[in-house]
């Protein structure tokens, strides 16, 4: 069974957004792709919540980074 998250209602907007904007720039198939990459990675910190790294150079809030794409 895979973990279960909620997404913050402006987050769920923003992956919406995400998906939209993909869908314009590439094809619908890309856009179900990248979403289903980052839903998997939700439910992996999920599972993980400790996952990810501090930023310190960025900021000294309590928060982790974790990417899922890199340019």
């Amino acid at each position: 069974m895979r973990p279960r998250y909620i997404l913050a209602p402006q987050a769920a907007r923003d992956l919406v957004q995400i998906w939209r904007y993909i869908k314009n720039e590439s094809s619908e198939e890309t856009s179900d792709r990248v979403e289903f990459i980052i839903r998997d990675r939700f439910a992996y910190l999920a599972q993980f919540p400790g996952g990810g790294h501090w930023r310190r150079d960025l900021t000294d809030a309590d928060v982790r980074f974790f990417s899922v794409f890199s340019t």
